[in-house]
Protein backbone atom coordinates (compact mmCIF):
# COMPACT_ATOMS: atom_id res chain seq x y z
CA UNK A 1 0.00 0.00 0.00
CA UNK A 2 2.87 2.81 0.81
CA UNK A 3 4.51 1.46 -2.24
CA UNK A 4 1.70 1.81 -4.39
CA UNK A 5 1.38 5.62 -2.58
CA UNK A 6 4.81 6.23 -2.73
CA UNK A 7 4.58 5.28 -6.80
CA UNK A 8 1.40 7.55 -7.59
CA UNK A 9 3.32 10.50 -6.31
CA UNK A 10 6.17 9.80 -8.16
CA UNK A 11 3.96 9.65 -11.19
CA UNK A 12 2.42 13.20 -10.38
CA UNK A 13 6.03 14.66 -9.60
CA UNK A 14 6.99 13.37 -12.95
CA UNK A 15 3.62 14.02 -14.75
CA UNK A 16 3.86 18.30 -13.23
CA UNK A 17 7.63 18.28 -14.78
CA UNK A 18 6.14 16.87 -17.56
CA UNK A 19 3.55 19.54 -18.18
CA UNK A 20 5.09 22.67 -16.23
CA UNK A 21 8.79 22.27 -16.77
CA UNK A 22 9.84 20.33 -19.67
CA UNK A 23 12.50 22.56 -20.76
CA UNK A 24 14.01 22.09 -17.81
CA UNK A 25 13.71 18.72 -17.70
CA UNK A 26 15.14 18.62 -21.03
CA UNK A 27 18.56 20.80 -19.98
CA UNK A 28 19.04 18.64 -16.86
CA UNK A 29 19.35 15.13 -19.20
CA UNK A 30 21.22 17.01 -21.59
CA UNK A 31 23.75 18.18 -18.94
CA UNK A 32 23.46 14.54 -17.17
CA UNK A 33 23.89 12.79 -20.50
CA UNK A 34 27.14 14.42 -21.22
CA UNK A 35 29.47 12.95 -18.32
CA UNK A 36 27.72 9.86 -18.85
CA UNK A 37 28.78 9.62 -21.92
CA UNK A 38 32.13 10.34 -21.33
CA UNK A 39 32.45 7.34 -18.91
CA UNK A 40 31.88 5.25 -21.72
CA UNK A 41 34.93 6.48 -24.02
CA UNK A 42 31.33 7.78 -26.02
CA UNK A 43 32.56 9.11 -29.64
CA UNK A 44 31.03 12.45 -31.31
CA UNK A 45 28.86 10.62 -33.28
CA UNK A 46 26.90 9.43 -29.73
CA UNK A 47 27.13 12.84 -28.27
CA UNK A 48 25.75 14.13 -31.30
CA UNK A 49 22.60 11.62 -31.54
CA UNK A 50 21.95 11.99 -27.82
CA UNK A 51 21.87 15.59 -28.04
CA UNK A 52 19.38 15.45 -31.66
CA UNK A 53 17.11 12.79 -29.42
CA UNK A 54 17.12 15.62 -26.79
CA UNK A 55 16.00 17.92 -29.12
CA UNK A 56 13.71 15.69 -31.44
CA UNK A 57 11.84 14.61 -27.90
CA UNK A 58 11.83 18.97 -26.51
CA UNK A 59 10.64 19.83 -30.38
CA UNK A 60 7.71 16.48 -30.11
CA UNK A 61 6.59 17.87 -27.24
CA UNK A 62 6.23 21.41 -28.06
CA UNK A 63 4.67 20.24 -30.94
CA UNK A 64 2.39 18.48 -28.89
CA UNK A 65 1.22 21.79 -27.03
CA UNK A 66 0.78 23.62 -30.49
CA UNK A 67 -1.75 20.70 -31.16
CA UNK A 68 -3.44 20.74 -28.11
CA UNK A 69 -3.96 24.46 -28.01
CA UNK A 70 -4.80 24.61 -31.91
CA UNK A 71 -7.68 22.35 -30.54
CA UNK A 72 -8.82 24.42 -28.03
CA UNK A 73 -8.94 27.58 -30.48
CA UNK A 74 -11.33 25.65 -32.90
CA UNK A 75 -13.45 24.11 -30.58
CA UNK A 76 -13.51 27.72 -29.37
CA UNK A 77 -14.74 28.88 -33.18
CA UNK A 78 -16.74 26.04 -33.48
CA UNK A 79 -19.20 27.45 -30.29
CA UNK A 80 -18.65 30.73 -31.48
CA UNK A 81 -19.73 30.53 -35.38
CA UNK A 82 -22.59 28.00 -34.33
CA UNK A 83 -23.63 31.08 -31.92
CA UNK A 84 -23.18 33.87 -34.59
CA UNK A 85 -25.57 31.99 -37.17
CA UNK A 86 -28.43 30.67 -35.07
CA UNK A 87 -31.55 32.06 -34.66
CA UNK A 88 -32.46 34.35 -31.97
CA UNK A 89 -36.36 35.22 -30.99
CA UNK A 90 -37.88 38.13 -29.10
CA UNK A 91 -41.80 38.62 -28.50
CA UNK A 92 -43.01 42.00 -28.23
CA UNK A 93 -46.34 43.44 -27.44
CA UNK A 94 -48.29 45.09 -30.38
CA UNK A 95 -49.28 44.53 -33.74
CA UNK A 96 -52.77 44.25 -35.14
CA UNK A 97 -52.97 40.96 -33.09
CA UNK A 98 -51.65 41.90 -30.00
CA UNK A 99 -47.98 39.76 -30.37
CA UNK A 100 -45.38 40.57 -32.83
CA UNK A 101 -42.33 38.16 -33.02
CA UNK A 102 -38.94 38.84 -33.63
CA UNK A 103 -36.10 37.22 -35.34
CA UNK A 104 -33.25 39.02 -33.99
CA UNK A 105 -30.40 36.66 -34.83
CA UNK A 106 -28.11 35.82 -37.72
CA UNK A 107 -29.58 32.20 -38.83
CA UNK A 108 -33.25 31.46 -40.31
CA UNK A 109 -35.50 29.98 -37.94
CA UNK A 110 -38.07 27.26 -39.46
CA UNK A 111 -41.10 25.66 -38.64
CA UNK A 112 -41.99 28.07 -35.66
CA UNK A 113 -44.77 26.23 -33.17
CA UNK A 114 -46.11 28.43 -30.21
CA UNK A 115 -47.67 27.55 -27.63
CA UNK A 116 -49.96 30.17 -25.31
CA UNK A 117 -49.49 28.89 -21.47
CA UNK A 118 -51.64 30.33 -18.52
CA UNK A 119 -53.07 28.82 -15.97
CA UNK A 120 -52.21 25.23 -16.78
CA UNK A 121 -54.06 26.26 -20.26
CA UNK A 122 -51.82 25.44 -23.17
CA UNK A 123 -52.95 26.74 -26.56
CA UNK A 124 -51.57 26.34 -29.52
CA UNK A 125 -51.03 29.61 -32.27
CA UNK A 126 -50.49 29.47 -35.54
CA UNK A 127 -47.33 27.62 -36.82
CA UNK A 128 -44.76 29.77 -39.02
CA UNK A 129 -43.10 28.15 -41.40
CA UNK A 130 -39.70 30.39 -41.54
CA UNK A 131 -38.48 33.43 -40.44
CA UNK A 132 -35.49 35.23 -42.01
CA UNK A 133 -33.04 37.68 -40.39
CA UNK A 134 -32.74 40.94 -40.21
CA UNK A 135 -35.22 44.42 -39.51
CA UNK A 136 -38.04 43.17 -41.36
CA UNK A 137 -38.45 39.74 -40.12
CA UNK A 138 -41.41 40.51 -38.20
CA UNK A 139 -44.53 37.96 -38.01
CA UNK A 140 -47.77 39.12 -36.25
CA UNK A 141 -50.09 36.13 -37.77
CA UNK A 142 -49.20 33.77 -35.97
CA UNK A 143 -51.88 34.43 -33.39
CA UNK A 144 -55.80 33.43 -34.53
CA UNK A 145 -58.09 36.05 -35.50
CA UNK A 146 -60.65 34.76 -32.76
CA UNK A 147 -58.14 33.51 -30.26
CA UNK A 148 -59.90 34.25 -27.72
CA UNK A 149 -57.22 34.51 -24.76
CA UNK A 150 -55.81 38.09 -23.29
CA UNK A 151 -52.60 38.82 -25.00
CA UNK A 152 -52.52 42.05 -23.01
CA UNK A 153 -49.12 41.65 -20.72
CA UNK A 154 -50.36 44.62 -18.91
CA UNK A 155 -53.74 42.71 -17.85
CA UNK A 156 -52.95 39.18 -17.62
CA UNK A 157 -50.12 37.15 -16.99
CA UNK A 158 -49.02 34.49 -19.47
CA UNK A 159 -45.92 32.38 -21.30
CA UNK A 160 -45.37 32.26 -25.12
CA UNK A 161 -42.86 28.48 -25.36
CA UNK A 162 -42.12 28.70 -29.16
CA UNK A 163 -40.43 25.46 -30.31
CA UNK A 164 -38.44 25.93 -33.63
CA UNK A 165 -35.62 24.52 -35.89
CA UNK A 166 -32.88 26.36 -37.89
CA UNK A 167 -31.74 25.43 -41.62
CA UNK A 168 -29.17 22.89 -40.07
CA UNK A 169 -31.71 20.92 -38.27
CA UNK A 170 -30.82 21.97 -35.09
CA UNK A 171 -33.71 22.07 -32.36
CA UNK A 172 -34.41 25.06 -30.07
CA UNK A 173 -37.12 25.98 -27.51
CA UNK A 174 -37.68 29.70 -26.67
CA UNK A 175 -39.74 30.47 -23.54
CA UNK A 176 -41.54 33.89 -22.96
CA UNK A 177 -42.96 35.17 -19.72
CA UNK A 178 -45.37 38.47 -19.80
CA UNK A 179 -43.39 40.89 -17.66
CA UNK A 180 -44.08 45.32 -17.53
CA UNK A 181 -41.01 45.42 -16.22
CA UNK A 182 -39.12 44.71 -19.64
CA UNK A 183 -40.04 47.16 -22.70
CA UNK A 184 -41.24 44.38 -25.08
CA UNK A 185 -43.91 43.59 -22.20
CA UNK A 186 -42.01 40.04 -22.44
CA UNK A 187 -38.84 38.39 -20.34
CA UNK A 188 -36.78 35.83 -22.00
CA UNK A 189 -36.74 32.93 -19.61
CA UNK A 190 -35.42 30.55 -21.88
CA UNK A 191 -33.71 30.23 -25.63
CA UNK A 192 -31.34 27.28 -25.92
CA UNK A 193 -30.90 24.33 -28.37
CA UNK A 194 -32.53 21.40 -26.74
Amino acid sequence: MKFTVEISNLLDKINSIWRKKYIEMFFVIAILGTPILFYFNSQVNDYLIFYTLVTILWYSRETMDLKRNSNKELDRLRVEHKTNLRPYLRLQKGGSRGLILVNVGKGVAVNLRPVFIKNNIRKSFLKVPAMSTGSNSVTESFVPINFGMGLNPIVSEFTVEISYNDIEKRNYLAVFKSNTLFNDGFEIIKQEEI
